[in-house]
């Protein structure tokens, strides 16, 4: 918001003498960023079936790649992006005989109104010389060239790198606006009780032994418990109870990840008295045991 200020009024306060005073608006958010890399791969490359709690990016550099879910079969040429949601199943492939060549960013923002985008998009694949590719692909471009040349050691080429990844998300959201991703979008209000919503959730996930019900959290936001819900699957992708299960899981991966922790005291620090509980639950979530995701790291 730009305000111009009334050169009249009273000159008592320093502020009162501009003529003229604008400010950014007040901002807070985050995002996570893993796995990011450029790859060049021969023919009959391919990765298995696996899913994962970010929302993925992979753009097309060179080849033609496949790319399958539970419910559909998608072919991607050179310059596509390939957006995946969070928790969807997928396997990937090189269709053809020759190399090819792709780059690949999972990420995840607390930012209700992004998400609402990508979660409205949903799994698909957005061509080259669509308003999203055209957004974005100068921006992953320039992040290819830094990942290839190694040019991300020191903190002031981090920084530069982190600056690329805010402008890569602004792109992509000023695209999936462009396409149309976003003409349903919840007005302001909904939106901001939605992340408050995911604020308080992570927030007992860090204070497990005061945790509450999910539909009393629902109702301190003004919502019903079936609204809620409703609003917060359609901004996150997930249910509020799947939202939850998932900062567990984090959480409990990263603590497993940490060898000066036994997997008793990973569990209790999510809330867990049972250390037999907290290795059930864990396999439900993962697929292995903590013992097993802990050797899988090394540890």
């Amino acid at each position: 918001m730009i305000r111009f200020e009334n050169s009249n009024r009273d000159t008592a306060h320093p502020l009162s003498a501009a003529c003229e005073s604008a400010y950014l608006p007040d901002m807070n958010g985050s995002f996570a960023v893993s796995g990011a890399h450029f790859r060049r791969v021969r023919g009959r490359w391919h990765y298995p079936e696996h899913e994962h709690r970010q929302f993925e990016l992979n753009y097309l550099v060179s080849g033609r790649q496949r790319i399958e879910t539970a419910t559909a079969a998608m072919s991607q040429a050179p310059g596509d992006l390939l957006l995946i949601t969070p928790g969807e199943a997928h396997a990937s492939r090189n269709e053809g005989l020759g190399e090819m060549a792709y780059w690949c960013l999972h990420f995840d923002v607390d930012d209700p109104g992004l998400r609402q985008l990508l979660c409205l998009a949903g799994t698909t694949v957005l061509r080259a010389g669509s308003p999203v590719c055209n957004a974005v692909a100068p921006v992953i471009e320039r992040l290819i060239a830094c990942t290839r040349d190694g040019l991300l050691d020191g903190p002031g080429a981090r920084l530069s790198t982190m600056a690329l990844l805010c402008e890569l998300l602004a792109a992509l959201a000023s695209g999936l606006q462009a396409h149309g991703a976003g003409s349903s979008t919840p007005p302001p209000a909904h939106l901001q009780a939605v992340g408050r919503l995911a604020r308080w959730i992570e927030a007992q996930v860090a204070a497990p032994h005061s945790e509450e019900p999910i539909e009393t959290l629902i109702r301190r936001t003004g919502y019903s418990a079936a609204h809620g819900q409703a609003l917060f699957s359609r901004v996150y992708g997930v249910a509020p109870r799947q939202y939850r299960s998932r900062i567990k899981l984090q959480r409990a991966c990263e603590l497993l990840r940490d060898s000066r922790y036994a997997i008793a005291a990973v569990g209790e620090a999510l809330g867990y008295t049972d250390a037999a509980h907290f290795s059930r639950q864990f396999k439900r979530w993962c697929g292995v045991s903590p013992l097993q995701y802990r050797r899988s790291q090394g540890l």
